[in-house]
C-alpha cells in the first residue's frame, strides 16, 4: 500500500515538478507579448480546472489506473507539443492546455483515498500536499 501511495504522491510531483521548472525559461525565452506569454502559463491551469470534475468521473467508471494512465499520456502529447513543435506562442499555448487536460491530481487523490485505511486518510493526503509544495520550492 505504501509503495502505491508513494508512487502516485512522486507522479502528481513529477508533473508539477516539470510544470513549475520551466515556467521562469518560458517568461524569458517565450517569443510573444506579455498577455499571450501569461496564456501560455495559465492555460494548463484552466484545463486542468476544466477537465478535473470529467477526469474524476472517468476514474469511477473506468478505474483509476487506466484514467492516470490516459492523463499522464495526455500530458506527455502536450508535452511533447510544447517541447519539440511549439514554434510559435499559440503552439505553445495548445501545448500547454492538453498538458493541463491530462488532470490527474483529482484521480491520484481519489486513488489514494480508496487504498489507504480511513484512518489514515489524512495522513497520507498530507503526504500528497507535501509533494505538491515540494514541487514549488
Amino acid at each position: 500500500m505504501k509503495r502505491q501511495v508513494f508512487g502516485l504522491i512522486f507522479i502528481v510531483w513529477a508533473r508539477f515538478f516539470g510544470l513549475f521548472v520551466i515556467l521562469p525559461v518560458l517568461s524569458a525565452y517565450a517569443s510573444g507579448e506579455a498577455w499571450q506569454i501569461g496564456l501560455a502559463v495559465g492555460a494548463y491551469a484552466l484545463s486542468q480546472i476544466m477537465f478535473a470534475a470529467p477526469f474524476g468521473h472517468l476514474s469511477d467508471k473506468i478505474g483509476r489506473k487506466k484514467a492516470l494512465a490516459l492523463g499522464i499520456a495526455i500530458y506527455g502529447l502536450g508535452s511533447v507539443l510544447c517541447a519539440i513543435f511549439s514554434d510559435s506562442i499559440y503552439l505553445l499555448i495548445l501545448g500547454r492546455f492538453i498538458q493541463g487536460a491530462g488532470a490527474v491530481g483529482a484521480v491520484a487523490s481519489a486513488f489514494i483515498a480508496d487504498i489507504v485505511p480511513e484512518n489514515s486518510r489524512s495522513k497520507y493526503m498530507a503526504l500528497l500536499g507535501l509533494g505538491v509544495g515540494m514541487a514549488f520550492v
